[in-house]
């Protein structure tokens, strides 16, 4: 078996809540089914597979079959049944991550989606959303250049900031799938409050994009739920609100750098924990380091 099949995995001592595990060549990897206690997003990088995965609760016995190929995401509940084959001997690529579900529901209840910390499954297995999934590839390049073992304190609470900025969205935007599928939501995101009441938000945003604002702040402030802020903020803006803050955070950045900060000063007074993490979303956004824009 060449070195392209074998797996390839990425952990750090200092971030136990998350491993990564990498396939270059899938055609010989064959998954029978089995269960993680973990919490699992996968994103197929290149090619295609099969994807089998156990029902969930409501949807009656069996199994969902489904072909996935390049820009998937899927996701497996903690001991939800499922497996993974290659087609015909096609290759395919993956990243699989492994969550550990107590950090991910604090996680969820920082965000606002949850009312506790209590780990709760997600009733989404699988997803195409391209912009999500161009994230989610970015912290995967990001990972796996990295060194696991980096020790020191400031690079790895980098690391921790690009891994939650990035599951920050991946929640959002999963909170909103399962409440759309489940049919759990009031449906008047057009209404004249909620759209004045968002408007109203993003003002807010806008003029303090520095300032950490909770998304469970923001939904009470505007009278609906934090999933329905989501949405709303999805439906007018085009971002969620995590999304649409950094965004605006670049933006002062941007200004920042024109009145000739130093980029350190620039990044926090974006509202930026450190440079490096400024830097990368700085590129990622603007595919110009905040170096290369100061100098114009």
């Amino acid at each position: 078996m060449s070195s392209a099949n074998q797996p390839v995995f990425w952990r750090h001592s200092e971030l136990p809540f998350i491993e990564l595990r990498m396939i270059e060549d899938g055609r010989k990897v064959c998954y029978a089914p089995h269960t993680h206690k973990q919490w699992s997003m996968g994103l197929i990088l290149e090619g295609q597979s099969g994807y089998q995965i156990q029902k969930l609760k409501g949807e009656g016995r069996g199994e969902h079959q489904h072909t996935i190929q390049q820009g998937s995401m899927v996701f497996m509940n903690p001991d939800q049944v499922h497996a993974c084959t290659a087609l015909d001997d096609q290759p395919w690529s993956y990243g699989m991550f492994y969550l550990d579900t107590v950090w991910l529901g604090q996680l969820a209840h920082k965000l606002g989606l949850q009312a506790d910390a209590q780990w709760r499954d997600i009733p989404v297995n699988l997803l195409e959303d391209p912009e999500l999934f161009e994230q989610v590839k970015a912290l995967v390049q990001r990972l796996m250049v990295s060194e696991s073992e980096v020790t020191e304190r400031s690079a790895v609470q980098s690391l921790q900031a690009d891994i939650e900025q990035v599951l920050s969205e991946v929640l959002q935007v999963l909170a909103v799938c399962a409440e759309e599928r489940t049919g759990d939501f009031p449906a008047a995101l057009d209404s004249e409050p909620v759209a004045d009441a968002v408007a109203a938000i993003a003002r807010q945003l806008d003029e303090h994009p520095e300032q950490v604002l909770p998304l469970e702040a923001m939904s009470q402030g505007a009278g609906i739920t934090p999933t329905q802020l989501i949405r709303a903020f999805k439906k007018h803006f085009g971002f969620t609100p995590h999304a649409y803050q950094i965004n605006r955070r670049i933006q002062l950045g941007q200004q920042a750098l024109k009145q000739g900060q130093p980029i350190v000063e620039a990044a926090l007074s974006a509202g930026f924990a450190d440079q490096p993490h400024f830097q990368r979303v700085f590129k990622k956004v603007l595919q110009a380091t905040p170096n290369q824009y100061r100098i114009g």
